[in-house]
């Protein structure tokens, strides 16, 4: 029952951030922020139909990717 209770609680803000978030701290479009988020090895997660973004693995998954063609 305990788990089910922490499915439930809604995400922590410090943790994550929604793609609208992301838009509005990054020069990127929407459309490559979505590309970004369907890569496997992006820091991303989706819960039903909306992606969130992991903060504290975004910046590291960026700096292993500086050379690459996004």
């Amino acid at each position: 029952m305990e788990e089910y209770k922490i499915l439930q609680s809604k995400p922590d803000p410090t943790k994550i951030m929604t793609v609208r978030q992301f838009y509005d701290s990054t020069p990127f479009g929407l459309e490559k922020i979505y590309q970004l988020c369907h890569r496997k090895d992006f820091p991303s997660l989706k819960v039903g139909k909306k992606y969130y973004i992991l903060r504290d693995e975004v910046m590291n998954w960026f700096r292993n990717h500086t050379d690459e063609q996004l």
